[in-house]
């Protein structure tokens, strides 16, 4: 079973009008676990209107950037991908 973990979202980028770039704040005492490689991606999960919904995302960041980055491109009826695009909030 998979391992959630509550992350802050540190920078939410606007990258068309259908796509932002986010950033996490990944507590220190978690950096090891959040360790990456190129290609990797992660599982967010979210609870919208009731309804736990998870959603997989490359990170679009590198390793050595220190960074760990998505982006996600708003898809019409995309329950997750609308919410991030149009609610999700830095904090």
């Amino acid at each position: 079973m998979a391992k959630f973990f509550p992350l802050k979202v540190k920078e939410i980028v606007r990258q068309t009008p259908l796509a932002v770039s986010i950033t996490f704040d990944i507590p220190e005492n978690l950096k090891d676990t959040f360790s990456y490689k190129a290609g990797q991606y992660i599982t967010l999960r979210f609870h919208i209107n009731g309804e736990e919904l998870r959603r997989s995302y490359s990170l679009s960041s590198a390793p050595y950037e220190n960074k760990y980055t998505i982006a996600v491109k708003e898809i019409e009826n995309g329950r997750v991908s609308g919410y991030i695009n149009r609610n999700l909030k830095e904090g």
